[in-house]
């Protein structure tokens, strides 16, 4: 296996700005790999959206680390240019991923239907 496709869908109702997903096998992953969000899409005003994850390794933004897996345009249907970032775990039995409209903001984007799809691929 040299890449896959995670697919995540809540309704407004439901969402709270987090998503979070507990497999019943963990996946193994060998080797290196990365992530990046393949598309996105979310009724949010802004149109980029910060995408926030447990799994990734720290980035720095303004200076601080944080976990950025991408900064996305929810009005696409596609992510034609998806930053990919570096998986630190090599057993994923859950992912928890936050969106955010501002890195520095502790509001995260809520109350709108999403679905995210994120591409694994090896490094």
């Amino acid at each position: 296996m040299s890449s896959f496709f995670l697919n995540f869908k809540e309704e407004a109702r439901k969402f709270n700005g987090k998503l979070h997903s507990e497999f019943s096998r963990p996946f193994r992953l060998r080797c290196a790999w990365e992530v990046g969000v393949y598309a996105c899409n979310m009724a949010a005003e802004a149109g980029n959206v910060w995408v926030f994850s447990d799994i990734v390794d720290f980035s720095y933004v303004n200076e601080i680390p944080m976990r950025v897996m991408d900064v996305v345009d929810v009005t696409d249907n596609k992510n034609s240019k998806a930053m990919y970032s570096k998986v630190i775990r090599k057993n994923l039995s859950s992912i928890n991923i936050e969106f955010k409209e501002h890195p520095s903001s502790e509001t995260l984007v809520a109350n709108t239907d999403v679905t995210c799809i994120l591409h694994f691929r090896k490094a």
